[in-house]
């Protein structure tokens, strides 16, 4: 597993926000919006996120630092400044 490759990282993301929303094309998402507009998901499926996030890369992230990573764009620049 390569977890400084952007495109890696990118990759797993979208599975784990697949799984968490399922009915939601990857592939229409506008990395700039707001991850919990564009998947339709809420808090409980948010922390979902991060908990797996922390199973699959080993990064965990602190409470206070989920107000950085709330697009997906600036939650795959947090994971490759966090590797």
């Amino acid at each position: 597993m390569n977890t400084s490759d952007p495109e890696f990282i990118k990759t797993e993301i979208l599975k784990i926000l697949n799984k968490i929303a399922p009915e939601i094309d990857p592939d229409t998402v506008d990395p700039q919006n707001e991850i919990t507009y564009e998947f339709e998901i809420d808090s409980m499926d948010f922390l979902r996120m991060v908990v797996k996030i922390d199973e699959v890369f080993g990064i965990e992230i602190p409470e206070a630092e989920y107000g950085e990573i709330t697009t997906l764009e600036k939650l795959l620049t947090y994971l490759a400044k966090s590797n």
